[in-house]
């Protein structure tokens, strides 16, 4: 009862707003709040209750953090019919639409539109103009018709307008600030590569898109390097006491230097790429030493580094090296004469040599960093292999691995059949291409593309990436259009059991660190394969009888307990054929048990194609057989029961010793009409079977009916 209770209080206030709006509004328009002879308690309890139910979902709405989808827009409705309401309350008591107060109605439109959807916005402009409307309905006046139109007009006009500007200055300002960020993301992407963190960038992430992680792996980097810069030059400036200090860092091009960091008393730094071989910086990058000058020019045409003349007296600057590399300058300067001497050089190249490592230490913790999250999900990979019982789970698995190590947009993994030379599709994704799914399963001859040479090779092709565009993946009416491919052979012991296939736009995709990842991948996937195919024929020897390919006795009482539990829930009828071979004895004493084999397997095989797909069909014992069939009442099972009939006798069988044929006795039971229960059913078909074998063989006879003999007997 105390979860009806709540149940009930629930529904009480959500539906609260909108029974207290609607009523205050109906009052309105029949003029209750404009004549205060007539307002009474009613009319007082209601405009109190407007009040304290506005305050309070305002309240809510003000402490509310997060509010879902469906609810925000329910509470938004329920906020905006208040307001609404509250509107024409003031207008009524003030003198109606004609009175001075109504154009709070035009500002209350503006207040709406731009705060609410499309469709919530056409809801509230309904609900004003349908009051309005009631309202001079219900208390008419002259020319209120008149007046009537003139507010919709402005009102309509005045929300369109409205909403149109607003909606499009909201749009530009978010184009806006979509541009600074995509321009922000492109300088630390730019950045990334001035500092050569790029190649410690991996573009794999456990969830995230590579593009998502590349930009927060390169915002992190970047971001780690400035701060690091930051408290560097902090320290330059303590020692030095200069008017600027800066890091001035080469591109990837090594043609133009940009300020990095600083520290300034100038607002004239030039914020744009500046030439590498350009005034002062461009000696010190050519001679690759320290520069230190005194007594310069106000205004010297070296400090290419200020927009607009400084007084600048000194300058010392110092290259910045890794290795023998050139990276950047460090360069500070002075005024009013203060001139720098050796010992500055000597904490600038100090300085220069703590920039250097910081740079060193990002890029190896980036390094450490793809590293860590490239094993993370390669031990995650095996252990998903470790569970993966079927070919589907491991076919998933497999994909799911070597698209987040290599990052390759297509990944498909190829299985070998029974068959010798024969391979199916068991998997594939390819980003942006659904089509591929209409592969799956689809087989094709091993001999005749990139997988087949792969596997008969046992190793990876093609050389590198890029394949010849004569040669097919799978086949050649099996072809994908990638640009670069890798297809992984999967072997285990002496057999090829299949392969991974890898493909990209990018002829780049795969590195050598990472190809050694996806070999081991790849002997996972195949130990994987041979051990779900392993397991496959362990089941199908478990529940297939072995000479005749039908399922056995005991898995066959397995499924006919199922099929008895689904007739008897859902009323549904079922049908069992048992049917046996006539003079099957006579056949091998005559011809020999293995000629009697051969009739075995081609009776079966025939019993087989005769049955419908949804049939379950079974070697019962010796040369008896089964059929089972769901919703299937008996004249569905007499002629499912003749067309095997008549196959059977239509065969003919050679051997050494001549031709012969055969022929089947059929005995048909249906439940529930022949009985209430699996056992009961089985002894009605067994009874019927024996029917027609004392009955002249040849011929199918059903349960609890004449004998319907169609076939004259032996």
């Amino acid at each position: 009862m105390r979860w009806i209770g709540v149940g009930v209080l629930g529904a009480v206030r959500a539906v609260a707003g909108f029974g207290i709006g609607f009523s205050a509004l109906a009052l309105c328009a029949y003029g209750v709040f404009r004549d205060p002879g007539r307002t009474g308690t009613p009319q007082l309890l209601a405009l109190a209750g407007l009040a304290v139910l506005l305050l309070a979902r305002l309240f809510e709405r003000l402490q509310r953090n997060q509010v879902q989808p469906k609810s925000a827009v329910w509470a938004n409705l329920e906020l905006g019919t208040l307001f609404v309401s509250a509107a024409f309350v003031v207008i009524e008591i003030t003198g109606g639409p004609s009175g001075l107060l109504y154009p709070l109605i035009f500002a209350l439109v503006a207040f709406l539109v731009a705060f609410h959807g499309w469709g919530q916005s056409v809801y509230f402009m309904l609900l004003i103009l349908g009051v309005e409307a009631a309202t001079w309905y219900l208390q008419p006046q002259p020319n209120g018709w008149r007046l009537f139109a003139s507010h919709t007009s402005f009102n309509l006009l005045f929300g369109f307008l409205y909403a149109l500007f607003l909606r499009t200055e909201i749009s530009q300002g978010r184009r806006r600030l979509r541009t600074e960020i995509d321009a922000r993301l492109s300088e630390i992407s730019a950045e990334a590569t001035d500092f050569r963190l790029t190649s410690g960038l991996s573009l794999e992430s456990r969830d995230l898109s590579p593009e998502e992680l590349l930009r927060r792996r390169t915002v992190g980097s970047v971001q780690a390097i400035h701060d690091s810069l930051y408290n560097v030059l902090e320290v330059a400036e303590r020692a030095l006491k200069p008017f600027t200090v800066a890091l001035l860092w080469l591109d990837s091009s090594d043609r133009h230097m940009r300020v990095k960091e600083l520290r300034s008393q100038s607002d004239a730094i030039v914020e744009k790429p500046i030439a590498a071989g350009e005034g002062l910086l461009g000696a010190i990058t050519k001679r690759g030493e320290p520069l230190l000058l005194t007594n310069l020019k106000p205004g010297h045409s070296g400090l290419v580094y200020y927009s607009k003349s400084e007084p600048i007296t000194d300058f010392v600057g110092v290259p910045v090296l890794e290795g023998k590399n050139l990276r950047g300058v460090l360069i500070a300067d002075r005024k009013e004469g203060v001139a720098f001497d050796d010992s500055d050089v000597a904490v600038m190249c100090t300085i220069a040599e703590e920039i250097t490592r910081a740079v060193q230490v990002e890029r190896i913790f980036s390094e450490m960093d793809r590293e860590k999250y490239q094993k993370e999900r390669f031990y995650q990979a095996s252990r998903d292999f470790n569970t993966a019982r079927t070919i589907d789970q491991v076919a998933e698995v497999a994909i799911k691995a070597a698209r987040r190590v290599a990052n390759s947009e297509l990944a498909a993994v190829a299985v070998a059949t029974e068959e010798e030379g024969i391979l199916y599709i068991k998997a594939a994704e390819w980003e942006g291409h659904p089509e591929i799914k209409k592969l799956l399963g689809v087989k094709f001859h091993a001999e005749s593309g990139l997988v087949g040479a792969a596997i008969k090779a046992k190793h990876p092709l093609p050389h590198g990436t890029v394949r010849a565009s004569s040669q097919p993946v799978f086949a050649p009416d099996l072809d994908v259009n990638v640009e670069a491919v890798k297809v992984l052979p999967l072997w285990w012991k002496d057999r090829g059991v299949g392969a991974l296939v890898l493909g990209s736009a990018h002829a780049s995709f795969l590195t050598a660190d990472l190809l050694d990842m996806l070999r081991v991948i790849a002997d996972h996937a195949a130990i994987a394969i041979a051990n779900a195919q392993m397991n496959e024929r362990v089941e199908r020897m478990a529940t297939t009888d072995g000479l005749s390919g039908l399922i056995n006795h005991r898995h066959f009482q397995h499924l006919f307990d199922g099929v008895m539990l689904r007739a008897e829930r859902y009323t549904r009828q079922v049908s069992l054929i048992l049917t046996d071979i006539d003079h099957f004895k006579s056949v091998n004493d005559t011809y020999g048990h293995p000629v009697g084999d051969v009739v075995l397997k081609r009776i079966s095989a025939i019993i087989a194609e005769s049955a419908r797909r949804t049939d379950i069909a079974a070697r019962y014992g010796g040369e008896e057989f089964a059929v089972l069939m769901e919703e299937t009442g008996s004249r569905g099972a007499l002629q499912i029961a003749e067309r095997i009939r008549q196959s059977v006798e239509a065969e003919v069988f050679r051997c050494e010793h001549g031709t012969f044929r055969c022929t089947l006795s059929l005995g048909i039971a249906t439940f529930p009409a022949d009985g209430p229960n699996k056992a009961k059913i089985t002894e009605c078909a067994d009874q019927a079977l024996y029917k027609a074998k004392s009955s002249g063989r040849n011929q199918t006879v059903m349960s609890g009916a004449p004998r319907a003999k169609i076939a004259g007997g032996q």
